[in-house]
């Protein structure tokens, strides 16, 4: 059973239910949404990956983004799409050449932007979606993008549980689990 499939089964059971609850204690931010809301997003950014950035199996999206419900949407995106996600540590060490695309708070852009990455998403973590504010780089910018994706997702290719799905720190763990 691959992320997505324990997605689409809490949607089954009750996607008006809430499935995702965000806090940020630093800030009081507190964001809830309900599995459709959440598998909305979800479906928009594999959407884009796959239509926009040609990811499915076998691909790698790295992901620069702290802990926040929209991390949680790209990174079940990028499973649902079969692709293995390559750890946030990544542009340390020059790995970042293997990623189809990298996904980053925008805070990060500019040190992204230097080491050369090409296929570059920005995301601003505003609590509601909303995007970037004040950011002149080349990245694009995530919520603009995702938006214009469908709400529904299927893939070209369905995803391999036995397929690494997280690739991180020479260890790989697998869709399936």
């Amino acid at each position: 059973m691959t992320p997505a499939d324990l997605l689409r089964d809490a949607l089954r059971r009750d996607a008006a239910a809430p499935l995702i609850t965000y806090y940020d204690d630093a800030t009081g931010e507190r964001v809830e949404l309900s599995g459709a809301t959440f598998g909305n997003w979800v479906a928009k950014t594999a959407n884009l990956l796959q239509d926009e950035f040609d990811v499915g199996r076998g691909s790698t999206v790295a992901v620069a983004l702290p802990v926040h419900w929209q991390t949680a949407a790209v990174l079940l995106a990028a499973w649902s799409c079969g692709a293995a996600v390559l750890d946030t540590a990544a542009e340390d060490d020059g790995r970042l050449a293997e990623a189809d695309v990298v996904l980053a708070e925008q805070a990060r852009l500019d040190a992204l932007e230097d080491v050369g990455v090409e296929q570059l998403l920005g995301l601003s973590l505003h609590p509601l979606g909303m995007g970037m504010a004040g950011y002149a780089g080349s990245a694009r910018d995530y919520a603009l993008e995702a938006r214009a994706h469908g709400d529904a997702f299927f893939p070209y290719d369905p995803p391999d549980p036995a397929a690494p799905g997280l690739v991180a720190g020479g260890l790989e763990l697998t869709l399936g689990g």
